[in-house]
């Protein structure tokens, strides 16, 4: 399985993903070119708000489907059932791995795009420590 990261701009898109509600289900529009080897990957959704940037980790979800789009600004759909919706979403700033996981995704300007396993790794712990807490 391989991991991608996916930026919702919460000024762009007119909807922040810290008004997301786990009935929206999981979810992703892109431009790029997603073949039907995406299925079965995960997408971690990173959404940004105000200035000075805020990221949040709003959820990740493993692929089941990928089709055009027919509306709106983009071309591709991709989805899934499967995945892991977190309420509130968690604030990625302060991680020290953070800034560099920034460059390695050029500041989120190339859209959807795979992870290196370091960063994947780094997204791992901040979820099972977020997990762990709270059942604290």
């Amino acid at each position: 399985m391989d991991d991608y990261v996916q930026y919702h701009n919460s000024e762009k898109r007119g909807v922040s993903c810290l008004e997301f509600t786990e009935d929206d289900g999981f979810g992703i529009v892109t431009n790029k070119p997603v073949s039907r080897l995406m299925i079965g990957n995960r997408i971690w959704l990173i959404g940004g708000i105000g200035k000075p940037r805020k990221y949040y980790l709003c959820y990740y979800f493993l692929v089941d489907n990928r089709r055009e789009s027919s509306e709106g600004d983009f071309r591709f759909i991709v989805d899934g059932q499967q995945g892991t919706f977190f309420k509130p979403p968690i604030l990625l700033n302060d991680f020290p791995w953070f800034k560099d996981f920034l460059k390695s995704q050029q500041n989120f300007s190339l859209g959807l795009r795979k992870i290196d396993k370091a960063f994947v790794n780094e997204l791992e712990k901040v979820v099972s420590s977020k997990k762990a807490n709270s059942f604290t």
